[in-house]
């Protein structure tokens, strides 16, 4: 599968970072990876793949509209986590053919999670339209795709600091389905 993604991830610590970032690349469908931070960065971990987006903030509508401005691939994941993904083989794979033959704007998946050395199932709920619940969750990594993405943002025409992927959503569902 040739490269479709965008992934942005929130900085964190060297080692969470590089382990987070080795596990996006083995997909094979990650194009390139950009690290969100308030002001620090890791010049090492930097390459052609790996860039640093210095901003206010993960969810600031600043931040979302930077995000949509710096991608050209088809679709852009959110890792919500400062710790490393364990995602299925094939889970990039399949969250983007779920978009592409939904025409979905936003995907979104269930998922397992590890407390205390026990590895138990996250099933989430249904996206219902007209939602405008803040505390949805839909889990720790978003797929959009990128026209959607990019239509929301040049939507927005408030800035909030820290409800920006809040209102991108809602930008999003109002076109478009957010699939689980």
């Amino acid at each position: 599968m040739e490269k479709k993604l965008t992934c942005f991830i929130p900085f964190s610590d060297k080692t969470s970072l590089e382990q987070t970032i080795n596990i996006f690349k083995l997909t094979g469908v990650v194009e390139k990876i950009i690290i969100i931070s308030g002001n620090d960065t890791y010049p090492e971990l930097e390459d052609r793949y790996v860039s640093f987006l210095i901003s206010d903030g993960f969810s600031s509508s600043a931040t979302v509209r930077k995000m949509g401005a710096m991608v050209s691939s088809p679709y852009i994941l959110v890792y919500l986590r400062s710790y490393p993904p364990d995602p299925s083989k094939f889970a990039f794979n399949r969250m983007i053919q779920v978009c592409e033959n939904s025409g979905a704007g936003m995907v979104y998946s269930d998922y397992h999670e590890k407390k205390n050395g026990i590895v138990s199932p996250h099933p989430l709920i249904d996206y219902q339209e007209g939602s405008l619940r803040d505390d949805f969750n839909f889990g720790s990594m978003i797929l959009f795709d990128s026209s959607a993405f990019k239509d929301a943002c040049a939507r927005m025409d408030r800035d909030f600091r820290f409800a920006g992927l809040y209102d991108l959503r809602l930008k999003v569902s109002r076109k478009l389905s957010l699939l689980h």
